[in-house]
């Protein structure tokens, strides 16, 4: 076998297990169905497309239209197949050899994956609580990693609180260091945060969780043009396929009715986190579509493990950087809430006796 070269993230890669269940609440996808008429205005997308060629490689009736949702201008929008794709591309421009990135755990694993992969040294820090990353210690971080690029999720995956405006701002404004705000789950957010327009910032968005699109791998960023013209010089060409692009145009043409699922779900989320408050665990709070839940002196890994002999599948988080025994669970239906919650109530019994 022909050795890999060193240096790489992750030996086992990215690892979240995809089980044949009943229940899905690991991944963080929306259990909400597509609006109606979606596949209609999809289906005459998708007839006007040539595909014996090659797609329209600048993708410019994707941008305007995201563009225009967000309130900037199409050269300030670079897109990609998810938006892990998109945070590649970033750390193909902006890391890579002999470059640094500050990664502040816990926090998303593909940041720090990405980054090493692309060949940047990666720092890693350790917030003092959990819940909150303090503006002190994270310009204490700064001080003393002095980073290239630093990785800043709000909502944070996997603990889902939303980081403060004022550490925002601090963050966006030091100098020239690129800071990459990951918001994936910024719909569901109660602190959205407006971009600052400066040179050093750059938002990465998804279409995987309020757009109920995770099987179409779409994401996109928001940044100063210098910094766009940088992803679009090192992507490959091509990269935007002509069917994607396609259904991404007939998701922006339902963008009410994901606003009104985004709603939806957060009262969910908000009524499954005041159940399992009511069976004596402590969950985070969480501005996402997902909740953090702690399960203090019981075996985290055993209840996940009771919970998929129940046929329901959520996040094992006990191996992840301070996290002990926790479990995250994305918000799904009432449904499959109810299958939860009683699969959950006998794992406490048989794990805690």
């Amino acid at each position: 076998m022909v050795k890999p070269r060193s240096g790489l993230g992750l030996r086992a890669g990215y690892y979240s297990p995809q089980l044949d269940v009943e229940v899905r609440l690991n991944s963080n996808e929306s259990s909400e169905s597509l609006p109606e008429g979606f596949y209609q205005r999809l289906n005459q997308r998708v007839r006007e497309v040539q595909i014996n060629r090659y797609p329209d490689r600048s993708y410019h009736q994707v941008r305007e239209a995201l563009a225009e949702r967000d309130g900037v201008s199409p050269q300030e929008v670079f897109a990609g197949n998810g938006s892990n794709e998109v945070l590649q591309t970033i750390c193909l421009g902006f890391a890579g050899s002999g470059r640094t990135a500050l990664v502040i755990e816990p926090t998303y694993a593909m940041h720090s994956q990405i980054a090493r992969n692309t060949g940047a040294n990666v720092e890693i820090r350790f917030r003092r609580n959990t819940h909150e990353l303090t503006v002190g210690e994270y310009g204490n971080m700064l001080d003393e990693v002095q980073p290239d690029l630093t990785f800043l999720c709000s909502p944070n995956n996997p603990t889902g609180e939303s980081l403060s405006s004022e550490l925002l701002q601090v963050a966006a404004s030091s100098g020239d260091r690129l800071v990459v705000f990951d918001e994936a789950y910024v719909e569901f957010s109660s602190k959205p945060w407006t971009r600052a327009e400066l040179p050093n910032v750059v938002q990465t968005r998804t279409f995987s969780k309020a757009f109920a699109m995770a099987g179409a791998r779409f994401g996109y960023c928001i940044a100063v043009p210098e910094t766009i013209a940088v992803l679009d010089e090192v992507v490959l060409p091509y990269h935007l396929d002509s069917l994607k692009q396609a259904l991404v145009l007939t998701s922006l043409d339902f963008i009410e009715q994901a606003e009104s699922a985004v709603a939806e779900v957060i009262a969910r989320r908000d009524r499954l986190s005041r159940s399992m408050t009511e069976l004596g665990l402590d969950v985070y709070p969480s501005d996402a579509n997902f909740l953090l839940v702690d399960f203090g002196e019981i075996d985290g890994n055993r209840i996940w493990e009771e919970l998929v002999s129940a046929s329901v599948l959520v996040r094992n988080c006990t191996s992840w950087p301070g996290l002990g025994n926790c479990l995250r669970i994305t918000a799904g239906t009432e449904v499959e809430h109810e299958r939860l919650l009683e699969a959950l109530s006998r794992a406490l019994v048989v794990v805690g006796s």
